[in-house]
């Protein structure tokens, strides 16, 4: 991927910096909403993004087959947009004036092979650069927008149709010979995380404005080192937004999106401490009625680990392959990643905030038989670098 100019990198650093904002770090006058523990959920109006909010992403994950059964895919788009405080001074409004800052994470891997590529853009938004639009959105339901990598034709698209409810995606890296063209259409109400969708993350008041998307309908196109190949498949997308996050102690987190045979669907989120004790802890668990139940206390014991080749000294090895417990709905769940490498870094020789992360596909089976009962997807942040360390200490 070419080399990013060094405007580019300072943007691509100020994104990361703002888009996991700690707990209680707002000024006296704070230049973003306070997340709102009152939101009044509107669809397909918060699908769009919300102006005033200091971060927000659209995370999509999912699989997908090949239509003639040749070849399986695990595959991942993120769009995260982080607001930028106004400029003090400024003499009059401009269009050209970046209100906030856009980044892309495109990942794809073929679950046989366990060839796997990943992807980053990052851009300000700006006339000709990166868009995000409120509802009605723009052009065709346009929720957002960014070009591709510099050097390359391409560019990311992720937008909503009322009527068909469904989400059409793009996103293409022509040099790393790797896309995807999707529509993801929803099939089930929205999973709320948390009392109305307010998603506490610590004790001193850290928290999102959380729902979920899962068992949505996919299909289109993907391409990894080769033609576009046409399948079919199933995602999951996760929607946050507000304006505080982690608590000083935290250093990153486990996420578990899982979508179980027998018609249940279980997140799970525990945020981490320095030593790895779990800091603060939660899931939501619905079932096939769509009943909704939010859980206290899911317990998680790591089986084994995954060390990059490169991790530097001080770095933890990720965990690989979990024992997931929820006492109270009689739970007992290993999950299993289905590669081992599923780590989310920039390459030797590309420039950019290196923001490293395992964001990987998982099979889920009994505790006890080994039996298959699902699927789903793992996100592992704060284990290379914790998270207060990327942001400078802040």
């Amino acid at each position: 991927m070419p080399a990013r100019s060094p405007v580019a990198l300072v943007l691509a650093t100020a994104i990361f910096v703002a888009a996991v904002p700690l707990a209680g770090q707002e000024p006296q006058e704070p230049a973003f909403r306070p997340t709102d523990p009152g939101h009044v959920w509107q669809f397909p109006r918060d699908h769009w993004f919300h102006d005033g909010y200091r971060t927000e992403w659209w995370y999509f994950v999912g699989f997908l087959s090949a239509d003639d059964g040749s070849r399986r895919f695990a595959w991942q788009l993120t769009l995260f947009r982080s607001g930028l405080p106004p400029a003090d001074g400024s003499p009059a409004p401009s269009r050209w004036a970046a209100r906030s800052t856009a980044m892309g994470h495109l990942a794809l891997a073929d679950l046989d092979s366990g060839e796997r590529e990943f992807v980053q853009v990052v851009y300000r938004e700006a006339p000709g650069l990166a868009a995000f639009h409120p509802f009605p959105g723009g052009a065709g339901g346009e929720i957002a927008r960014t070009p591709g990598p510099p050097g390359t034709a391409s560019r990311w698209e992720l937008a909503f149709d009322p009527d068909r409810r469904a989400f059409t995606m793009a996103a293409a890296d022509g040099a790393a010979g790797v896309g995807l063209e999707l529509t993801a259409r929803i099939t089930a109400s929205p999973l709320f995380h948390g009392p109305r969708g307010y998603h506490e993350k610590s004790p001193g008041g850290g928290a999102s404005l959380y729902y979920s998307h899962t068992r949505l309908e996919v299909s289109g196109r993907v391409r990894l080192g080769g033609a576009m190949i046409a399948g079919s498949g199933t995602g999951w997308l996760d929607r946050e937004f507000g304006s505080s996050w982690l608590a000083a102690e935290q250093i990153g987190w486990d996420w578990f999106g899982l979508t179980l045979d027998d018609g249940r669907d279980l997140m799970v989120y525990l945020l981490r401490r320095e030593d790895g004790s779990v800091s603060w802890a939660s899931g939501t668990l619905r079932d096939p009625a769509g009943d909704t139940i939010e859980l206290e206390g899911p317990e998680v014991e790591a089986l084994g680990e995954f060390r990059p080749e490169d991790l530097e000294e001080g770095g933890r090895p990720y965990p690989a392959g979990w024992r997931l417990r929820v006492r109270s709905e009689e739970l007992d769940l290993r999950v299993l990643p289905l590669l081992a490498d599923q780590e989310n870094r920039l390459g030797a020789g590309e420039s950019g905030p290196d923001i490293p992360y395992w964001e990987g596909a998982a099979e889920v089976l009994s505790w006890d038989r080994g039996a298959v009962l699902g699927r789903g997807f793992v996100e592992l942040t704060g284990y290379r670098t914790p998270i207060p360390a990327l942001l400078g200490g802040q």
